[in-house]
């Protein structure tokens, strides 16, 4: 994409200059600290602030130890924004409002809370992140249908896809003053050749089938004393490595989640008898029992994951029936 007439690579980004990893040019370092400690992380906004948000802001141009780029805790009003992102003047180019990892970013709430920052201060882009869920809005275009600028999933989406999306936050566009988008186009996860659709835009076809063993969802039955399932595949092309069975359940929940098809206005998710949920608003079930092994996904609903293999594979199925998606685009790996 181009940035102030440059063409900018996600290398620029230098996502490994926080981890360990060799790695330079992806979120798999924090990808693997999500998995690793997520739970620690859920507990604490600060932790999550230390761990997943400091480290991606730093890498994306805006050291947070430096106070002539970023100011925390900057004063508005009666309030304190978690966050300025500040120009070369010295004046805030962005509010960013920390949550900790797992809160609902949506809850109104929060939105008006960093929304009023920046009408106060007259301040172009409102942010909110959990660290794993980034999103920023342009506050000018609060009341149109546009204002979502930024949203992306550093857990479950693939590396590049949020290398290009968080350009947007790269501190030499964001300060710019006229920071661009990755156009969608690009966003595809299909491969790179590109087809014409006529109006001059691009469209990248739909991922290739996978190589390896790897079976469609739909044809699965007999599981019990089987191997274990290594990874899951969604119809985008989306991938995640899985250990266990409840991984299944949880990962599809999220992808729903993350396509906005899973809100809390379809909850409680009921299995097919019983006062049982698979995901509900709190973890709880309606005969008031708490699940037995809760999983927070990351709109702040929660998946019941206490199931055997077999009930696993069936809710994970009747979860995606529920939404309309075609089982036999979903494929698990099991070498």
């Amino acid at each position: 994409m181009r940035v102030g007439g440059k063409i900018v690579s996600p290398v620029l980004l230098n996502w490994g200059d926080y981890s360990t990893g060799a790695n330079t040019n992806s979120t798999e370092p924090l990808q693997q600290r999500i998995r690793d400690h997520g739970d620690s992380l859920r507990q604490y906004e600060a932790r999550t602030r230390v761990a997943l948000i400091d480290p991606l802001l730093t890498a994306l141009g805006w050291d947070v130890a430096n106070p002539g780029l970023v100011t925390a805790e900057y004063q508005v009003g009666g309030g304190r924004a978690d966050y300025a992102l500040l120009s070369d003047d010295g004046n805030p180019k962005a509010f960013v409002e920390a949550k900790r990892l797992g809160e609902p970013l949506e809850a109104i709430k929060y939105q008006e809370q960093v929304f009023t920052y920046a009408l106060i201060q007259q301040v172009r882009y409102a942010g909110l992140t959990d660290g794993n869920l980034w999103v920023l809005d342009n506050v000018a275009e609060f009341s149109g249908g546009e204002r979502r600028k930024l949203e992306v999933s550093i857990a479950l989406e693939p590396a590049f896809q949020c290398a290009l999306k968080l350009l947007l936050l790269w501190r030499p566009n964001l300060a710019s003053g006229r920071p661009v988008e990755a156009n969608k186009p690009i966003l595809s996860d299909g491969p790179s050749s590109e087809l014409d659709n006529g109006g001059g835009a691009t469209v990248c076809p739909p991922p290739p089938p996978p190589s390896g063993d790897w079976k469609p969802l739909g044809i699965l039955q007999h599981v019990t004393g089987g191997p274990q399932p290594t990874a899951i595949r969604f119809s985008d092309g989306e991938e995640r490595d899985t250990s266990y069975w409840w991984h299944i359940l949880f990962y599809t929940a999220e992808w729903l989640v993350q396509n906005g098809k899973l809100t809390p206005q379809h909850c409680p998710v009921k299995l097919t008898n019983g006062q049982r949920y698979t995901v509900n608003h709190q973890a709880v079930h309606a005969d008031d029992k708490p699940f037995t092994a809760p999983r927070p996904l990351s709109n702040g609903l929660f998946c019941e994951s206490n199931f055997n293999a077999v009930n696993n594979l069936t809710h994970t199925k009747r979860l995606l029936e529920y939404f309309e998606e075609d089982l036999e685009t979903i494929l698990l790996r099991f070498s």
